[in-house]
């Protein structure tokens, strides 16, 4: 398909999903929601695909298992071929209907209520959301999708953790789990139960409410601005991709060592009275007064190295998919 036609059609998608947050829109609250499940599902498979080997090298680089990006691939390579890299992806693979759904599901609802609850925004007169409501919309959003997110997240740092090398992990303890459901059923069975799927909940918490009202915000800006010289609505895909792209490197720049904070929380031990960070502000002191403060950045040039690739094409799959389902609702 050439490129043009490509960007048409996303154009339209994203004229249509705008349409579908404005003020003025007669669309139901369940209309959007149901579009929004749809397309937010499609978006989270292409996160999968696209950025988890480098999730896996950030995950395994946060929790002091290597010293460089260079050492991380090379050695996970060798001994675990490409199946290392997608370690625990089945966990986000097996939640991606679940967690994408509820976060673009989120995302609309907040959007919708939030313009109505606050009024027009003042600055513009086609019903786009404010600054204000933006940010309060996303950290909304990032609240509720973390109930959805944290166990998927959980089992795979879990399983990201276990490094094969010579029938053991990286810091040379025998291999805990045989995969993605073995790993959830020993957790729910373990004492804590269900609990324990929970575990580092509240750094969770911390970074979604932070990062994702400026995930969200920074993407429709970026989106806006881009647009500015368009017709009304219309947004061609490499605004959605230069958006997209750039809205994962706010987001991961902002919240970046309580992400560090929140994987070395859901990789300890299973037993509350053998863990060393209790909760986020334990977990911060202890890290930077025996690591020092660089350690809260450790793995950070793996993440930015895959959150402008992996952005860019989620929000392209969620505005080409959305486009797609809006007539057949």
């Amino acid at each position: 398909m050439p490129d043009n036609q490509v960007g048409d059609e996303v154009g339209e998608a994203a004229q249509s999903a705008v349409a579908a947050a404005a003020i003025g829109s007669d669309e139901s609250p369940f209309r959007i929601g149901l579009k929004d499940i749809i397309a937010g599902s499609a978006r989270g498979v292409a996160q999968v695909f696209v950025g988890h080997p480098l999730d896996t090298v950030k995950v395994r680089m946060q929790n002091g298992g290597f010293s460089s990006i260079s050492q991380c691939l090379a050695q996970t390579a060798r001994h675990e071929g490409l199946y290392g890299f997608y370690k625990g992806a089945t966990s986000p693979l097996a939640g991606v209907v679940a967690y994408s759904a509820t976060l673009f599901l989120a995302y609309g609802q907040s959007r919708y209520w939030v313009s109505r609850l606050w009024g027009q925004s003042p600055d513009t007169a086609d019903g786009q959301l404010s600054i204000a409501q933006l940010l309060v919309a996303g950290a909304v959003t990032g609240m509720f999708a973390g109930l959805v997110e944290s166990p998927i997240d959980l089992l795979k740092a879990k399983l990201q953790m276990q490094y094969s090398h010579s029938g053991g992990t990286s810091s040379g303890k025998p291999t805990q789990y045989r995969g993605t459901f073995d790993c959830a059923r020993t957790l729910l069975r373990s004492e804590g139960g269900l609990r324990n799927l929970y575990q580092g909940f509240d750094a969770t918490l911390t970074r979604n409410l932070f990062g994702s009202a400026i995930y969200f915000a920074s993407y429709d800006l970026l989106r806006r601005q881009l647009s500015v010289h368009l017709s009304e609505g219309e947004l061609r895909a490499q605004h959605v991709v230069t958006a997209g792209g750039l809205a994962g490197l706010a987001f991961w720049t902002s919240i970046y060592p309580f992400d560090t904070i929140k994987s070395r929380m859901q990789t300890e031990a299973t037993e509350r009275s053998l863990r060393r960070y209790p909760n986020v502000l334990a977990a911060l002191r202890t890290i930077v007064r025996e690591e020092g403060a660089r350690a809260l950045w450790r793995g950070y040039s793996a993440c930015i190295a895959r959150a402008f690739p992996v952005n860019a094409s989620c929000f392209l799959a969620y505005e080409y998919t959305r486009r797609w389902v809006d007539p057949l609702f």
